[in-house]
């Protein structure tokens, strides 16, 4: 039975090539869609998962309690965290910490090899009681009990000693933070890519730097410093609710009743960090509203592609009918049938998959180009994606096949046709859906990308084109001056200021909790410590008061009296030039107002903005603007400077707006995928149009044979094939202007700063659809409307 219901199958694709054609490369284009979108979604999904104790690892983090009710959360908790919290809790095997600051980049030297810069981690011996960090050299008891003992991947190994090996060599570790001399003792295996960007390090050390001493021991011990990045591992067994419950209890007791009312604390698993840490201010790159839209996407690829098999299926019945006939006479059940037709559809779908492996091995490259991604496709994807075509199969094939068996063979034989008006409703209603679905995405395509176009073009209140930012002066505060004096001995660098942190510095935690007159609760606001030319540089103009001047600079940069706030900052502090806020218990007088501006991303808005003037000896950093017109020769410069300063390391200049730029990769992203599969939906949908136009034309031969004798015109053909295609275009508009209209607007409001929909973006994506609807049966009606005649009535 199985072999002849396949011989059947093979027969009726094999006679029909131009219908299976169309069918086979309309599946495979929207299986090699889904095929790209699944191995997204797979990446996403199985971040921090190769951790053998995934299930029982959560990050703790921390929150205060605004004057709204609302929670806003700190990049992290307070170093004693970890110890505390396994102590108190007896749910926890161990807690681990490392820290924000410290565990940033640093620069490591090895005595004759290149300077390099590198992610490093600064943590506890517990650390590898809970994470998968295996050695394939070394020793871990061993390194994590010598101290001054480091630990590097292999990756960073090979880079630095190629074939030698490294255990046992020294290297100096250089930053804000470190300045010392450490042993490799170990060589950890390459830590994988689906790791959150925290918990992949270069190089691992449990041993505190022994530059600035009490500012290590208050990283450790402070209950007030909220720097530390926290994971506990459970017991096997544990119930999260329960220690979940006793969070507050836990506050009270180490903060003091008081303290504890303005802080919560929460725990989240680390298989979520990825996809939702964002919401707490954890470092995942990923978005699980992200992952619904792609997953959305490839949903709706398949759907078009599965409705041109409908269509086509349903509508070529008429030459089936005989044969359904004939079976039922001799002795076929409805259901061997349906399994028939069905088996035909599942054959067809399982040779469009063998198509759509080879497009996505073809587009994959070009795929992770624009996604910025590293995806292969693996042998542990083959079986989802034979279930999938499978599924696909039975989906594109259920109604065909319900409806081919239904046929009654005493009607059936008596005629060759069978038209009815319900069925040729449901194709023209899955046409409509196909458009319908294919407007939407055009219509997205276009609001996310003029969306990002108004993000990245956006007046900042700065010109970010013509400024330089130079990374990591760390430990050179007594060479800043006399680098920025020799930068600007070249006519082409206009302004250099020195900071301590950048001003589109999206992880801009240095904050303070201001007080000021008639404000009852502190708001929080953020604060940059600059030099005099720091306005003069950015071109931010003062709304009122003046500028900072040499006697406003202060050595002890915190101890600053005189500040600039924004617009922002002014109006929530309620004051004006000659007023006097309060943070860290100083009182400090506003002596100028300067104009807002956009220091993060347009996703947020505006936020309170403090400037001191001073030197922060910790981080030194510069901002240097200049002339583009020569950007080879100021280049050049920039270059030479450094290298006089720091003949060892390499330059980071980095150009403002490329930085800025990078913070809606996201949306970029999202824009290039939706404008790709936009066109594939549009493509798929005139592949199955161009087959709906060719049967209809060989349908109605006799009726255009005979308007053509009466005196029909070519146009008139043309237009009498045409129009009942373009209503359904139009049909398909009014389905898809109220979906994407309520999707767009609801998408925009993550956005402080947005774009108005238009109605001009629901005209183009109709607009869009009409004209590939004209250019692809424009070809079928004329080689109908120029056909003969005589060879239509041939035979009547």
């Amino acid at each position: 039975m199985f072999k002849n219901y396949l011989t059947v199958a093979i027969r009726n694709l094999a006679r029909h090539k131009t219908y299976t054609f169309i069918n086979v490369i309309g599946l495979a284009i929207g299986l090699a869609c889904s095929t790209l979108i699944l191995l997204y979604l797979q990446h996403e999904f199985s971040f921090d998962r190769h951790h053998s104790k995934a299930d029982r690892i959560y990050r703790v983090i921390a929150g205060e309690r605004l004057s709204n009710g609302e929670i806003s959360y700190r990049y992290g908790v307070q170093g004693p965290v970890a110890s505390a919290m396994a102590e108190y809790f007896p749910e926890i095997e161990h807690g681990t910490r490392f820290y924000r600051r410290p565990s940033k980049y640093v620069d490591v030297l090895v005595e004759g090899k290149e300077r390099l810069g590198v992610r490093a981690m600064l943590t506890d011996a517990e650390i590898f009681n809970i994470f998968d960090y295996s050695l394939v050299k070394g020793d871990i008891q061993t390194g994590v009990q010598t101290p001054f003992s480091v630990f590097i991947t292999e990756a960073f190994a090979q880079k630095l000693f190629g074939s030698e090996d490294p255990i046992g060599k020294d290297m100096l570790i250089q930053s804000k933070w470190f300045n010392d001399t450490y042993t490799i003792a170990g060589v950890l295996k390459d830590i994988p890519t689906t790791s959150t960007w925290e918990l992949a390090p270069d190089l691992i050390t449990t041993t505190f730097p022994s530059h600035r001493p009490q500012t290590m021991e208050s990283l450790q011990n402070d209950w007030g410093v909220y720097i530390a990045f926290t994971y506990i591992l459970l017991k096997p067994n544990a119930s999260i609710a329960d220690l979940e419950a006793k969070l507050a209890a836990f506050a009270k007791r180490h903060l003091g009743e008081e303290m504890a009312q303005n802080v919560h604390y929460k725990v989240m698993p680390l298989t979520e960090l990825h996809l939702y840490g964002h919401k707490y201010k954890v470092f995942g790159h990923g978005g699980i509203t992200t992952c619904y839209t792609f997953g959305l996407i490839g949903i709706l690829m398949l759907t078009v592609a599965c409705i041109n098999f409908m269509n086509l299926s349903t509508a070529r019945s008429s030459r089936r009918m005989r044969e359904v006939g004939m079976r039922k006479v001799v002795g076929a059940k409805r259901t061997q049938l349906i399994y028939q037709f069905l088996g035909e559809s599942v054959l067809l779908s399982l040779l469009a998959l063998i198509l759509a492996l080879g497009l996505t091995e073809l587009t994959l490259p070009f795929f992770n180009e624009f996604m910025y991604l590293q995806l292969s496709l693996s042998a542990s994807i083959l079986p989802i994606l034979f279930l999938l075509a499978i599924g696909v199969g039975l989906f594109a094939g259920s109604y065909p096949a319900f409806f081919l068996s239904a046929f009654r063979p005493v009607s059936v034989l008596k005629t060759a046709s069978n038209n009815k008006g319900s069925h040729a409703l449901v194709r023209k209603g899955l046409v409509v859906v196909q458009f319908a679905i294919s407007m939407i995405l055009i219509a997205t395509t276009i609001t996310v990308f003029n969306q990002t176009e108004y993000m990245r073009t956006a007046d900042l209140g700065f010109k970010p084109d013509t400024l330089v930012e130079m990374h990591g002066l760390f430990g050179v505060k007594t060479k800043a001056e006399a680098m920025k004096s020799q930068y600007l001995k070249h006519a082409g660098v206009h302004q250099v200021t020195i900071l301590h942190k950048f001003v589109g510095d999206e992880n801009l935690a240095d904050q303070f909790f201001v007080t000021a007159h008639g404000i009852d609760t502190p708001i929080r606001a953020h604060y940059i410590i600059v030099d005099p030319d720091f306005l003069n540089t950015y071109d931010i103009p003062l709304l009122s008061g003046r500028d900072f001047i040499l006697q406003d600079f202060s050595q002890d940069n915190l101890n600053a009296h005189k500040i600039l706030l924004n617009e922002t900052a002014a109006k929530q502090f309620n004051v004006k030039v000659g007023d006097s806020i309060q943070f860290e218990n100083k009182s400090r007088e506003v002596v100028g107002i300067f104009r807002d501006i956009h220091n993060r991303s347009l996703h947020e808005a505006i936020r309170p903005l403090i400037l001191l003037c001073g030197r922060n000896e910790e981080q030194i950093y510069m901002t240097l603007q200049i002339n583009t017109q020569n950007l080879p020769d100021v280049m050049a410069h920039l270059e030479t400077v450094w290298k006089t300063f720091h003949p060892d390391r390499a330059s980071g200049f980095v150009f403002v707006d490329d930085a800025f730029d990078r913070r809606y990769q996201t949306e970029m992203k999202q824009s290039k995928l939706y404008a790709v599969c936009s066109g594939l939906a549009i493509a798929i949908a005139c592949l199955g149009l161009l087959g709906l136009v060719a049967y209809t034309a060989e349908v109605r031969t006799k009726e255009i044979g005979v308007r053509k004798v009466l005196g029909a015109t070519d146009v008139s053909i043309v237009s009498l094939l045409t129009k009942e295609f373009l209503v359904l275009v139009a049909l398909a508009s009014l389905l898809a202007w109220p979906i994407a209209y309520y999707a767009l607007n609801d998408w925009l409001q993550n956005f402080a700063y947005r774009i108005e929909l238009s109605l001009v973006y629901f005209i183009a994506s109709t607009g869009v659809a009409l004209v590939i609807t004209l250019i692809t049966i424009a070809y079928q009606a004329l080689k109908a409307a120029r056909a003969n005649p005589i060879e239509a009535l041939r035979y009547e």
